[in-house]
């Protein structure tokens, strides 16, 4: 098996939101009588389709204030602008058209639930769990609202009345995925992992494409000792998840118009992994916006999540040239050039994305991947170096920087490197493989009992076919010939058994050499792929109203 494996090739693929003016408050609205109170949004910025339709919003409401219409009929107003201004996210807004709402119309339960949203998703989960209380004090039965609840007392870590939530959930709506999800987390958390596997199977069996579910069944499997189901299921992990029908919610989803708001609800989709809608609410915003790089970006990403790569190539052409000085453009163009072989091109897109972000060091990164598959390792070595000077923790990228002077025929230098990866993580299986041939292969072998020992702890650790070859290179260099080849011929039968004819060519050379008590060739190719299948990474930087980013 070949060791010289750079590090995981990485998309950074942004989805950039734009989201309208506005700002919370703790959620109390003035009386309904105050209405000269109420907090208009501001419309300064706005693009003109959604300018019109607030406008619109406000006059349709100010209409019914003015011809002093009964309770019932000025709640639903209140209540419809709410709507408008939830969609939109604006949230002050919101929050006070649906309190209004929730006063003059008191038996409708809509109004507290979809306020309890807003709450929510402003960070006031208490004032959030209050909503929902009010909302099912109105309609016991609604479902979507026992879930919300479960959901906000969970996270509260008040996980007996999270549960009860969730039963009632279960109970009222039987086929709801996500009752059986929140059960599923509440029981993990109390570590009744039985219980949890159960609801998880169940949360699956019905939603099979929620993806959200497989990790928190992982551990579910973990707990009750059966780690190859929880790998199997940790390994499907995801973001998707499978919300129960809410025809208010998706009153709300429907409201808005804009370019801007298709690219807001891309990317809540998107981060929810439902990439195919994701898709078709970008497509939505470069009909209405061609010209805009954000957008051009965001469709590329999503064309690539969904498996159309090919078709993203424009898109991303067409955001560096709207926004030559951007990065993320050039740095997208570079993975898709790579993942096609185009290792030169991939090379130049990555220099340009330095170029107008030095900080983005995953662009060294991989410019140094492309290099070594070149076969210019010295180019690798310093694009690595780069890598290593802005983020020292970056195991992975000391070990293509030793991989890259290795190559280069620098043994020394390339064990310093190893070493100091070694000494900022002793687990990490990527650099004691590494090391250990670097130790025990070569015309020298340079000290072969400390190779032995790090293979033979790879191995007792996980039996793949790296680590097997690795050791029958160790068993070769310590002169222990028979050994050394009962251990290569077990590596070559796995070899052949998976149709791994470049590995299979290596192993047959240094089994040859074994036979001759010879040590072995490195076996370090060029031509190898990645330590790991291609990561993507999406990151959602600071709207006006969430920030961070997300992996």
């Amino acid at each position: 098996m070949s060791q010289d494996r750079a590090p995981s090739l990485l998309l950074v693929l942004w989805i950039v939101s734009a989201l309208l003016p506005g700002c919370d408050t703790d959620g109390s609205p003035p009386p309904p009588t105050e209405a000269a109170a109420f907090p208009w949004p501001e419309l300064d910025g706005v693009e003109a389709d959604v300018r019109e339709h607030l406008i619109e919003t406000r006059a349709t409401l100010e209409s019914a204030l003015s011809a002093e219409a009964d309770s019932l009929s000025l709640g639903q107003a209140f209540g419809e602008a709410g709507i408008v201004y939830h969609g939109y996210a604006l949230r002050m807004a919101a929050r006070s058209a649906y309190s209004r709402a929730e006063a003059l119309d008191p038996r409708s339960a809509r109004w507290p639930y979809l306020r309890g949203h807003t709450l929510r998703v402003g960070e006031d989960v208490q004032g959030a769990v209050e909503a929902f209380r009010s909302a099912l004090d109105r309609d016991a039965g609604l479902v979507a609202a026992w879930i919300a609840l479960g959901e906000v007392l969970f996270d509260l870590d008040r996980t007996e009345e999270a549960e009860a939530a969730f039963l009632r959930a279960r109970e009222l709506s039987p086929g709801t995925a996500a009752a059986h999800a929140g059960l599923g987390r509440v029981r993990l958390e109390r570590r009744d992992h039985a219980a949890a596997a159960r609801s998880l199977e169940e949360a699956l069996r019905l939603a099979p494409q929620a993806s959200a579910y497989r990790y928190p069944l992982g551990l579910a499997y973990r707990g009750l000792g059966d780690d190859e189901r929880a790998i199997a299921e940790m390994e499907q992990r995801g973001m998707l998840a499978a919300p129960p029908e809410d025809p208010h919610l998706q009153r709300v989803r429907e409201a808005p118009a804009g370019w801007r708001v298709h690219l807001r609800r891309g990317t809540s989709l998107f981060t929810e992994g439902r990439f195919d809608f994701a898709l078709e609410e970008f497509e939505q915003a470069v009909i209405s916006a061609p010209d805009v790089a954000t957008v051009r970006l965001n469709l590329g990403t999503a064309l690539v999540r969904v498996g159309r790569a090919g078709e993203a190539l424009p898109h991303f052409e067409a955001a560096a040239q709207l926004d030559p000085g951007a990065a993320l453009p050039w740095f997208n163009l570079g993975v898709l050039a790579g993942r096609a072989g185009q290792d030169l091109r991939a090379v130049e897109y990555y220099r340009r994305a330095v170029e107008c972000d030095p900080g983005l060091h995953d662009a060294d990164f991989n410019r140094g991947n492309a290099l070594r598959r070149l076969g210019r390792f010295r180019e690798a070595a310093e694009a690595y170096e780069g890598v290593v000077r802005q983020a020292p923790q970056r195991t992975e990228a000391r070990l293509g920087q030793a991989l890259a002077l290795a190559r280069e025929g620098e043994d020394p230098a390339a064990r310093r490197v190893l070493e100091a990866a070694l000494a900022l993580d002793a687990e990490d299986p990527g650099v004691r493989n590494a090391l250990a041939r670097l130790l025990c292969t070569g015309a020298s072998p340079v000290d072969a009992p400390r190779a032995f020992e790090l293979a033979r702890s790879l191995v007792e650790e996980e039996s793949s076919l790296e680590h097997v070859e690795t050791c029958a290179m160790a068993y070769a260099a310590l002169g222990q010939r028979e050994l050394a080849v009962e251990l290569q011929e077990k590596a070559l039968a796995a070899a052949r058994g998976a149709g791994l004819d470049l590995e299979v060519r290596v192993l047959e050379e240094n089994l040859a050499r074994y036979a001759r008590g010879e040590t072995a060739e490195r076996g370090w190719t060029v031509e190898s792929p990645v330590l790991s299948p291609p990561s993507l990474r999406s990151h959602s930087p600071a709207p006006a109203e969430a920030a961070g980013d997300g992996e």
